[in-house]
């Protein structure tokens, strides 16, 4: 389909509802109709009109007292749909389960998506007392955790380069690298050895 047939059929009251849905963080806060006007740049009629479809079909909800906005249930279930038919989550489902079990520790799956670390699955240690906050579905930088730097230190070093200039390295903790030159040996090492020990440099927030 050429440029123009595809500007025919471009939707922008569809376009801005979407917006209004990306403007909900990971963070999970409730917007209110002046926030979602400001951060999108759209006036407060708009926003409101558009929301107020967003919440008849339950993809928002709105709360009665405060009138802030928040995501409804319905983008759960459709969450819960795109999940069940990923075939990667399907195939590593039983491997996540005997590798928690054998280790007794918490497990991930993610992949790069998008130039961000995706998580797709996870498995807990239900005695462990603390859970970590990267939940399924969580995007972080492509260095984040420990998960991160594994997955980084397979690419290419043009590939590695490219992803380190979309995001810049970032302090987690006062161990960490922010210099590229040895972060890249440090991925070198990981490649070398097949896995990473953390040390305070990958740390990953729990809570």
């Amino acid at each position: 389909m050429d440029q123009n047939k595809t500007e025919a059929f471009y939707n922008r009251s569809l376009e801005r509802a979407l917006q209004i849905l990306n403007a909900f963080g990971s963070e999970r806060k409730p917007l209110t109709l002046a926030q979602l006007s400001e951060s999108l740049g759209l006036s407060k009629a708009t926003v409101l009109r558009l929301c107020s479809t967003l919440v008849k079909y339950g993809f928002l909800k709105q709360d009665p007292e405060s009138r802030h906005y928040a995501l409804g249930l319905k983008l759960f279930e459709l969450g819960s749909i795109v999940l069940s038919s990923l075939s990667l989550r399907e195939v590593a489902s039983r491997y996540l389960t005997q590798l928690q079990v054998r280790l007794g520790k918490t497990v991930f799956l993610g992949i790069l998506a998008e130039d961000e670390l995706l998580y797709m699955d996870k498995r807990e240690d239900a005695g462990m007392g603390i859970s970590f906050t990267s939940n399924i579905g969580r995007r972080r930088p492509p260095y984040w955790g420990m998960l991160g730097p594994v997955l980084m230190a397979y690419l290419p070093d043009d590939e590695v380069d490219r992803l380190l200039k979309e995001h810049p390295l970032v302090r987690i903790t006062k161990k960490s690298y922010v210099d590229n030159g040895a972060f890249k040996e440090w991925l070198r090492e990981i490649r070398r050895q097949g896995y990473v020990v953390e040390d305070e440099t990958a740390l990953e927030s729990i809570g």
